[in-house]
């Protein structure tokens, strides 16, 4: 895979913004993600990460919010189109593993975006990796849920998200 040759700060309604030293931040209270929501995440999440012989670039496209980007458990960043590349070589291996997700969480981090983590771990055999800490920034646009962001961290030993 290639990696994207530079980083660009995310600007907008999701933007990480700047808190004065001074002033303490005020956290809002957790608010809880409907269960039809993290099913449907989940179902995203499952489709990415063991996309089927159905599967096509097109079909999976949809699901990739503009500006998408993935820091992978290399630590190298990733576009749209090279996560793509790599989703359609696996999808055409018969004997690939399925990845498991375990741990699944969602919580809601602005009105139009939740961040989902779990632990994916791949069973024994061929195409075994150690496991993985993920999470996925997902947004909510034109009336679907599309992934703005991921992030595959190796996992320290008997650790769950």
């Amino acid at each position: 895979m290639s990696e994207i040759g530079t980083w660009e700060p995310w600007s907008g309604p999701l933007a990480p913004r700047t808190v004065s030293p001074a002033r303490p931040v005020k956290r809002k209270a957790r608010v809880n993600v409907q269960r039809e929501t993290v099913t449907e995440i989940r179902s995203l999440e499952q489709r990415l990460a063991n996309p089927g012989a159905r599967e096509t670039n097109e079909s999976l496209a949809g699901l990739f919010a503009p500006g998408f980007r993935e820091i992978g458990s290399s630590g190298r960043m990733f576009d749209v189109e090279t996560v793509l590349g790599a989703l359609g070589s696996v999808a055409e291996r018969p004997s690939r593993s399925v990845i498991s997700l375990e741990g699944f969480r969602v919580e809601r981090v602005a009105p139009n975006a939740v961040l989902a983590t779990y632990l994916a771990k791949v069973p024994a055999g061929p195409g075994w990796r150690p496991p993985t800490l993920r999470s996925s920034l997902w947004v909510r646009q034109e009336g679907r849920w599309q992934i703005l962001f991921h992030q595959g961290t190796p996992a320290a030993e008997g650790r769950n998200p």
